[in-house]
C-alpha cells in the first residue's frame, strides 16, 4: 500500500508536525518505503524536517492557491497513492480545494484530517470568528470524503449532519515520556505562543502566584510565535531563577522538564487533542486546564488533573495555587495524582493509535 500524507501548513515544531511524524515513523513498519510525505516549501526550518527525509520521499510544493495551479499540481498532490490523508487546512486553503477537485474527478482514496477543534465554549468573539470560518469551509468538504476527528465533542457534532468519521485520538510514546523525580522547587510547565494557547493570560497569572507563593516557585515557558515576546518579557521581569524561557527543545531535554515539573498548565480556548497534554500525563505530570473539548477527554478532574470550569485568570491560579498547597502539605496525596495521570494514558501508547490508522486506511481502500 503507498500511502501520501499532505499537509496543508508548513512544519513546525507543535502537534500536527509531531503527529505526521511519529503516524509515518510507525507505518513504515508496514508499509516499508511506501510513505510519500508532502509539505509547503517553508517547512525546511523545522526541527522535524531532517526526520522526515529518513523515513519516506519527501515532496515540497509552493503554495499557491490559484484553480490553474491546483489543476497543474494534480499528479504531484497524489502521486498515484492508495490512500492519501490530507490535513485540516487553515481557512479556505488550496488543498481542500484540491481534495474537492480530486474526489469529483476520479476514484481517489482519501481521508480529511480534522485535527482542530469542531466545538468551542470559550466566552471571546475573536474564538468563535476563527472557529465559524475553521467550520463553514470544512463542513462542505466533510461530505465528499471521509473524516478522521480527534475527540468526543467532534464525534456528536459529526453524528448530526451524518458524516462518516473515523474517532481515532493522538497518541503518546510511554516509553520515551515517562516518570522521573520531580524538582526540589515547585515547577509548572507551559507551552504556547499563540491566542489559541491561551499567552496573553500568563502574565497575570505568574503575578498573581508569584505573589501567593512569595516566590518559591518555578515556572518553565515554552514556545515561539506572534506572542513570544511575552514571555520573553515574563524572563526579563522575574529572573531565570523564576520564568526559564525557550524558543524550542529537543525531545530529551522537553522530557526532563515535563517528568520533573510537578504541574502542565494548559491555558487552552480551543483544542483537538493535545499531544503535550498527553505527553505531560504520561510523565507523572497532572495538568490543570480549562475545561474545553479536546482536553476534558484526556483529564479527569480531581483524579490525574484538575478542569477549571471559569475562563477568568484567577479561577485558574487559585487552582494552581490550591496544587502548590497539597504537594507542600501533603506531598503524598500529590503523588496519588501524580500514579493517576500515568496510569491514565498507557492506552494511547503510539503503536495501538497507529494499528487503528492503518485499519482506518484500509476500511478506506475497501469501501
Amino acid at each position: 500500500m503507498k500511502i501520501c500524507i499532505i499537509s496543508s501548513v508548513p512544519l513546525g515544531h507543535g502537534g500536527w508536525t509531531k503527529w505526521i511524524y511519529e503516524v509515518s515513523l510507525r507505518l513504515r513498519k508496514f508499509y516499508s518505503d511506501e510513505i510519500v510525505i508532502m509539505i509547503p516549501v517553508r517547512s525546511r526550518t523545522s526541527p522535524f524536517y531532517n526526520k522526515f527525509l529518513k523515513i519516506g520521499e519527501v515532496y515540497e510544493y509552493a503554495m499557491r492557491w490559484s484553480i490553474r495551479y491546483l489543476f497543474k499540481m494534480m499528479p504531484v498532490f497524489f502521486r498515484d497513492a492508495d490512500i492519501t490523508y490530507v490535513s485540516y487546512g487553515e481557512p479556505i486553503v488550496g488543498n481542500d480545494l484540491a481534495i474537492l477537485f480530486k474526489r469529483l474527478l476520479s476514484k481517489a482514496k482519501i481521508v480529511h484530517g480534522i485535527h482542530f477543534p469542531l466545538v468551542i465554549e470559550h466566552p471571546h468573539k475573536l474564538s468563535h470568528i476563527l472557529h465559524n470560518v475553521m467550520r463553514l469551509t470544512t463542513i462542505p468538504l466533510m461530505h465528499k470524503c471521509p473524516v478522521h476527528i480527534l475527540n468526543r465533542d467532534a464525534v456528536r457534532l459529526l453524528k448530526k449532519i451524518h458524516v462518516k468519521y473515523f474517532w481515532i485520538p493522538n497518541g503518546v510514546d510511554t516509553k520515551t515520556y515517562k516518570e522521573k523525580r520531580k524538582y526540589e522547587i515547585f515547577t509548572i510547565f507551559y507551552r504556547g505562543a499563540n491566542y489559541q494557547k491561551g499567552t496573553d493570560l500568563l502574565p497575570e497569572i505568574i503575578h498573581y502566584i508569584m505573589k501567593k507563593c512569595s516566590y518559591r516557585v518555578r515556572f518553565i515557558v515554552l514556545g515561539r510565535g506572534h506572542l513570544d515576546y511575552i514571555l520573553k518579557s515574563l524572563k526579563k521581569k522575574y529572573g531565570e531563577e523564576n520564568v526559564s524561557y525557550a524558543e524550542y527543545l529537543n525531545e530529551s531535554t522537553l522530557v526532563e522538564y515535563l517528568a520533573k515539573s510537578h504541574l502542565y498548565l494548559s491555558l487552552s480556548r480551543f483544542e483537538g487533542l493535545s499531544l503535550l497534554t498527553l505527553e505531560a500525563l504520561a510523565c507523572g505530570t497532572p495538568v490543570i486546564s480549562y475545561n474545553v473539548s479536546g482536553n476534558r477527554d484526556l483529564i479527569i478532574d480531581n483524579y490525574n488533573g484538575w478542569l477549571v470550569q471559569s475562563f477568568e485568570t484567577k479561577s485558574i491560579a487559585d487552582k494552581i495555587y490550591e496544587v502548590y498547597r497539597l504537594w507542600k502539605e501533603d506531598p503524598c496525596e500529590y503523588y496519588i495524582y501524580s500514579r493517576n495521570a500515568r496510569s491514565s494514558v498507557l492506552k494511547y501508547d503510539w503503536n495501538r493509535i497507529v494499528e487503528k490508522i492503518r485499519e482506518m486506511f484500509e476500511n478506506v481502500i475497501l469501501s
